[in-house]
């Protein structure tokens, strides 16, 4: 059978990682014939046989100016071009090149391989603009999309009582999908789901293992540790995808705190609390300064028991710029064709870029407010799941007001300069 021909653009820790896969694993199908990187060949033929982070590659490796012998099997032509497009891939007979410079991380810059003679192209790293993200065989297969529970907002659609830009998101995942899967069914979305939660879990394995490994070395008393993440993902909750709106599945994240002497005795907080504090915190529990200034109040005295409650109950997050996941643009946004029966361009713009302040009380209030008047609020104590948005019903004002009135109080302290309406 005739091997499918590799090139490797960029032969850094992931290009060197790459090559040491197929041939350790795939050699009878795959096969390397040419490298493109900036050092010179005999550089990077000692990086690959000489991996104090991977360890030594067992085969034979040679070098002159221009090539590389791996194992008495493989002759990899070896280029230093800045310019993808002016890589002899054709010349050497390349199918799929491997991008993993991290430079050429959009579908455009790393289709210069394309044009450089590659049948196909593969992005190393998070891309934009690609015509396929694909994550094989990472726990895809743990999960059975059979026992996958939809959540319980799953049915409560977006409406013309939420703001413009969730009603887009819903009609494109719909149009669309995500990651290359359909998300028109309940069974579509039990099989996304299901990949998601076999990540989460990869994840959560990874972590055990850093826990088992401070304990090992008698680390435990001397580490601080802290586990969270950037975002939530909505994950079909009200039919919705990814990190882009304010509810609070895109918003809520984990985080377990446990601070030798201070915290790990398994207590829950129930208030909400900021990733803001995280720093001043860290600092605290550290024994330094806090830099006066630094935004954020350390939960050090709360969680010795010296103080009775948070420094401050409410928490504020925002949203920024026109992200929006379907093929972003810098200072814009990408507009889907099933949008525009919805919406002029202008006001799919105007949603996507709308700068929100979000406020969350101890009490249980959440509103959403809008630069350009969709406004939303949540009674969380008796509407946990958001399906009913209180803003303009009569007998809220009070609540609309106070709650105004502390998120301007955070524009003040924070220097935040969005300009809300009144």
């Amino acid at each position: 059978m005739e091997k499918t021909r590799i090139g490797i653009n960029g032969f850094g820790r992931i290009g060197r990682q790459v090559l040491k896969t197929i041939w350790q694993r795939h050699r009878d199908t795959l096969e390397v014939v040419a490298i493109n990187d900036l050092f010179d060949t005999r550089t990077n033929a000692h990086l690959l046989r000489h991996d104090t982070s991977y360890g030594h590659f067992a085969p034979t490796v040679e070098a002159d100016a221009e090539t590389m012998r791996i194992g008495g099997e493989w002759e990899v032509r070896s280029f230093a071009q800045r310019d993808p497009k002016l890589i002899p891939w054709k010349a050497c007979g390349v199918d799929i090149v491997i991008e993993s410079t991290g430079i050429f991380r959009t579908g455009p810059t790393a289709s210069q391989h394309l044009e450089a003679g590659a049948k196909k192209v593969i992005i190393s790293a998070p891309s934009k603009d690609e015509d396929l993200t694909v994550v094989i065989g990472v726990n895809d297969g743990q999960y059975d999309p059979a026992d996958i529970l939809l959540p319980a907002n799953f049915g409560d659609l977006p409406t013309d009582a939420n703001p413009l830009k969730t009603r887009l998101y819903h009609a494109g995942y719909y149009a669309n999908g995500h990651s290359g899967l359909p998300l028109r069914t309940e069974d579509d979305w039990r099989r996304l789901i299901a990949n998601y939660w076999g990540l989460c879990s990869l994840v959560d394995t990874q972590f055990g293992r850093v826990l088992d490994t401070l304990a090992r070395c008698g680390l435990m008393e001397d580490t601080i540790i802290i586990y969270t993440s950037d975002h939530g993902d909505m994950m079909g909750s009200h039919r919705l995808l990814a990190k882009c709106t304010q509810f609070e599945e895109a918003a809520t994240v984990p985080l377990l705190v446990r601070i030798p002497g201070v915290a790990g005795d398994g207590r829950h907080v129930a208030e909400p609390v900021s990733q803001v504090d995280i720093v001043p915190t860290i600092l605290e529990a550290a024994g330094q300064a806090v830099p006066e200034g630094l935004q954020g109040y350390s939960w050090v005295p709360y969680l010795r028991g010296d103080e009775a409650a948070l420094p401050e109950g409410d928490v504020i997050y925002e949203w920024q710029g026109f992200n929006n996941g379907f093929g972003d643009v810098v200072g814009g946004v990408s507009i889907l064709p099933v949008w525009r029966d919805m919406a002029t361009a202008e006001e799919i713009q105007a949603a996507f870029g709308d700068p929100v302040r979000t406020i969350v009380t101890p009490e249980g209030w959440k509103l959403n407010w809008s630069t350009i008047g969709e406004d939303e609020l949540y009674n969380l104590h008796d509407d946990p799941l958001e399906t009913r948005n209180l803003f303009g019903v009569p007998g809220h004002e009070e609540i609309v007001a106070d709650l105004r009135r502390r998120i301007r109080r955070w524009q003040e302290r924070t220097e935040d300069t969005v300009a809300l309406p009144e």
